[in-house]
């Protein structure tokens, strides 16, 4: 898309916009379906670093989880403040 930014900004709010089933989320063992749900960015991965398969991570607060994603399964929310 056109209109889909190439990375987004730590700091940014977002909400996942398409089904993901995360199956390392505390008291959810069969998986829990993060659609929808609403975080912010903790770490944004470059190339050249290494992480995870999915270079954007994002900081759950309910339940309280972290996860990484695909530029292209995140809508953005709210962006940072500029400082």
């Amino acid at each position: 898309k056109l209109d889909q930014p190439q990375t987004i900004a730590v700091g940014a709010r977002v909400r996942v916009s398409k089904r993901v089933v995360l199956r390392h989320v505390p008291k959810h063992k069969e998986g829990l379906d993060v659609q929808g749900l609403e975080g912010e960015v903790i770490k944004s991965y470059g190339r050249g670093d290494i992480s995870a398969n999915r270079p954007i991570k994002v900081e759950f607060q309910s339940p309280r989880f972290v996860g990484h994603f695909d530029v292209n399964e995140l809508s953005l929310v709210d962006q940072p403040e500029a400082t």
